[in-house]
Parts: structure tokens; C-alpha cells; sequence
């Protein structure tokens, strides 16, 4: 049953008329000898038509794998699987288009000094919008020296413990702003120990519409030539899951944030 229900999708899609046309054929003669009802000549000018579509099909069948194979060669020749996957920018545009719209979203990085500012019109419109958004951000030092903040130091260009720490902090402010400016979005913050080896943003990633900007973070390389990737729930359903579910982990290990602490003018 399984196979002529596959015969019948075939034909209903205007697939294969061909080769079915020419086993309806064969079959047909072949009956009408074994009865006698064709003679010779007929049966043998009926397997050189045969023969001649089944030659057809063969001929269109070389055309498309000479078609697929000169496809294959063009993709080797712009460049290896790395090269299609991997951009050297740092993806705040496309963030920005599809963070105002999001339901949910979740940050998680370092600092994200230049993050938080430069996304500031968008995160507020989410907010106001309803959208809930959760920030993962390394433990600032305090009474006990942060380890994250010690490794994020000697793995950046420039910057120093002490103005990660303070970009901290100034961030601490931006998102206390960003809660007492609105009701009907949310603002989570937590810090955690431990610097991850990417940077994440998260539009919408418990939906099918989902797209998450992955950043990994080399070893004193500038954000704009940093190896980054996108995903999508719906092709990279895998992999997409495990980041979430990165993170997911290490947020539930992290220590919460009061916001209320920080609910200062902001710096600017």
C-alpha cells in the first residue's frame, strides 16, 4: 500500500510520468504476448520504445548530476564550510532589527560594555513592549576578588580589571533605568564567576521563530574581526538547543541582582 500511495503522490505532483508510463507499457506488452494477442513485430517495436524513454530518462537523469556536480564545485571553490559559517563582525544590527519585536531574550558575555549603550533604544522599546529579558554578565570584584573579571583583564585588548569592573557596574546602572522605566516588560540580572568562551544574544529562544547571535571570544582579537555565527530554532534545532540550554544551566548557578540598589541617574 505504501508503494502506490507513493505512485499516486508522484503522478498528483507530476513526477516521474515518464518512467511510470514506460512500466505501464512493458507490462501491457508482455501480457498481450503471453496471451497472443500482440505478435512479434509489435512487441518488438514496442521494446525499442521502451528503450528509447528509458534512454531519455537516463540522458536527463546525466544533465541533472552534471548540473549538481558543477554546484558542488562552485560552493568548494568560494571558500571552505568555516569560511560560509563564520563571519568576523559582531552582529548588533541584526539584533537590533528583531530585539524590538521579541517576546523573550536573553544576553550573556562579560560585560558587554559596548553592548548594553549601543542597543540602548532597542532593549527600552522591548521593554515597553512587554518583552522579558535576562542579562548573564561576569561577577564584578567586591570583598573577594572576581576570578572572570581577573581572566577577562588579560584576555582583553586594552581594558584592565579596573574598567571591567567599572563598566560593570555602569551597565548595572543602564538596566536598573530599564526596569523603574516600565511595567510591562522585566529586566533580570545575574552575575556568575565564570567567563564563558562566546558571547550570546537570544531573540525569542524557546519558539520556533528563534535566532541567536553567537560570539566567540578569542584571545585579544577587537569585536569586529571576532569569529561569529547566527542559528535559527527552526534549521539548527541541535545545536540551538544545547546554547539555550548553556545557558540555562549556568544562569540557575548564578547570583541574582538587585536593581534596586542601582536605581540612580545613569551615566552617560
Amino acid at each position: 500500500m505504501k508503494f502506490f500511495r507513493l505512485v499516486w503522490k508522484d503522478i498528483r505532483s507530476g513526477q516521474n510520468i515518464d518512467v511510470y508510463i514506460t512500466v505501464v507499457i512493458a507490462i501491457a506488452v508482455a501480457i498481450f504476448g503471453v496471451v497472443g494477442i500482440a505478435d512479434l513485430t509489435v512487441i518488438a517495436s514496442a521494446t525499442l520504445a521502451i528503450l528509447a524513454l528509458v534512454s531519455v530518462n537516463l540522458l536527463s537523469n546525466r544533465r541533472e548530476n552534471e548540473n549538481i556536480r558543477e554546484l558542488l564545485e562552485k560552493q568548494e571553490q568560494s571558500g571552505g564550510l568555516a569560511k560560509r559559517f563564520l563571519k568576523p563582525k559582531y552582529m548588533l544590527f541584526e539584533a537590533k532589527q528583531s530585539l524590538i519585536d521579541s517576546r523573550k531574550a536573553f544576553f550573556w558575555g562579560a560585560d558587554f560594555a559596548r553592548t548594553i549603550p549601543l542597543l540602548d533604544y532597542e532593549i527600552g522599546q522591548a521593554l515597553k513592549a512587554g518583552t522579558e529579558i535576562k542579562f548573564l554578565i561576569i561577577k564584578p570584584n567586591g570583598s573577594v576578588p572576581s576570578i572572570a573579571v581577573q581572566m577577562a583583564a588579560f584576555r582583553h585588548t586594552n581594558n584592565g580589571a579596573d574598567e571591567i569592573n567599572s563598566d560593570i557596574e555602569r551597565n548595572f546602572r543602564y538596566l536598573a533605568s530599564y526596569a523603574s522605566s516600565t511595567s510591562s516588560g522585566k529586566v533580570e540580572v545575574r552575575v556568575v564567576d565564570y567567563l564563558a568562551p562566546w558571547t550570546i544574544i537570544a531573540i525569542d529562544p524557546h519558539i520556533q521563530t528563534g535566532k541567536m547571535f553567537v560570539h566567540l571570544t578569542p584571545f585579544r582579537v577587537p569585536n569586529e574581526v571576532r569569529p561569529s555565527f547566527e542559528l535559527a530554532f527552526k534549521e539548527d534545532s541541535e545545536w540551538f538547543n544545547f546554547f539555550v540550554e548553556q545557558f540555562e544551566s549556568v544562569w540557575s548557578l548564578a547570583e541574582p541582582v538587585n536593581l534596586d540598589s542601582y536605581k540612580k541617574l545613569r551615566k552617560q
